[in-house]
């Protein structure tokens, strides 16, 4: 390969990271926070509760199995 060919390659994307998405979700205790449990539709784990932001229950959090570290 020359240097003209590798100059207008386009750069290498990451992997696209798997998301779980919320399976139930509701607010826990007298300081409400919101809580919710996770899982992964690829590989079927499930979280236990976690406290989320609204943000991670509508687009999900990283699946920690499919994800590599």
């Amino acid at each position: 390969m020359t240097t003209q060919q590798t100059l207008f390659e386009p750069p290498a994307r990451k992997p696209k990271r798997v998301r779980m998405h919320a399976a139930d979700t509701g607010y826990t205790g007298p300081v409400s926070a919101l809580c919710g449990q996770f899982v992964c539709r690829r590989c079927g784990y499930v979280s236990a509760w976690i406290p989320a932001t609204k943000t991670e229950v509508s687009r999900g959090i990283p699946c920690p199995a499919c994800n590599p570290a």
